[in-house]
């Protein structure tokens, strides 16, 4: 899952994150992220995800991507984990983390 900005931001997008993976994207600063929540919840239920990466920008906005994973992962009752990646509005990669599965949207803080 990325925020729509992330593969402009960051070059080795394609190389570095997305290869060999399926693709959701979406804005969670200009989309309504409820609608997110209630279609990745459906997918996670009916795939066997390995691991769910979320690549996002480093603005506090873009954290809402995150939220929407984990708490589509909680309401599909399913423990597949979940990877964050923080992209640097340069397009570097700040960070990656996973968050087990109890990690809940409250507990995530903005990092970078």
């Amino acid at each position: 899952v990325a925020a729509d900005c992330v593969p402009f931001a960051c070059a080795n997008f394609h190389a570095n994150l997305l290869k060999d993976h399926a693709l959701a994207i979406a804005c969670p600063k200009l989309d309504d992220p409820r609608g997110y929540v209630e279609k990745l919840a459906e997918m996670i239920r009916t795939n066997d995800f390995q691991e769910i990466s979320v690549a996002r920008m480093e603005v506090p906005c873009c954290l809402g991507i995150l939220h929407a994973v984990l708490e589509a992962r909680r309401q599909a009752e399913v423990d597949v984990p979940v990877t964050e990646v923080v992209v640097g509005i340069r397009g570097e990669v700040l960070a990656s983390r996973e968050l087990p599965p109890e990690a809940a949207p409250a507990q995530c803080r903005q990092t970078g």
